[in-house]
């Protein structure tokens, strides 16, 4: 077994996915870790759900609004939002939001779906994932 070794890439040459219209995402998996950078559209929403990793979220530009059982939490740029595993959450960008919202993700540990994902990565990077792992809830 070859021995994990650091890696260098461009967020922009990460593979691009659509989860759904309006929302664009590109990521990197590493063995506890797994990173995503969104580009959201103003009025776009990301529906209920929940994962076992934790997840920290920061916006970059623009604004997010994350919605809980109890209520809303609203994100601007250069805020961070720290969601422990398990906790349902979704989240929407206003619709008069001035222009798309970019953010930064961290999952640990690294989400089923993100590990099964290194399958369908480029051969030159093993560890670049293609596929989602949320769970959605009913509410």
């Amino acid at each position: 077994m070859n021995a994990p070794r650091p890696r260098k890439v461009r967020l922009d040459e990460l593979p691009g996915e659509t989860p759904r219209s309006g929302v664009t995402r590109r990521r990197m998996t590493g063995e506890r870790l797994e990173l995503i950078a969104y580009r959201y559209e103003p009025g776009t929403t990301f529906p209920r759900h929940a994962h076992p990793a934790e997840q920290l979220t920061l916006v970059q530009a623009g604004a997010l609004v994350f919605v809980f059982d109890d209520g809303e939490t609203h994100l601007a740029a250069g805020e961070v939002l720290s969601i422990p595993g398990g906790i349902a959450h979704a989240a929407y960008v206003p619709e008069d939001a001035p222009g798309p919202t970019e953010t930064l993700n961290v999952f640990t540990p690294v989400r089923a779906k993100g590990a099964q994902a290194r399958q369908c990565a480029s051969p030159t990077s093993p560890r670049w994932a293609c596929a989602s792992a949320l769970v959605p809830l009913d509410k």
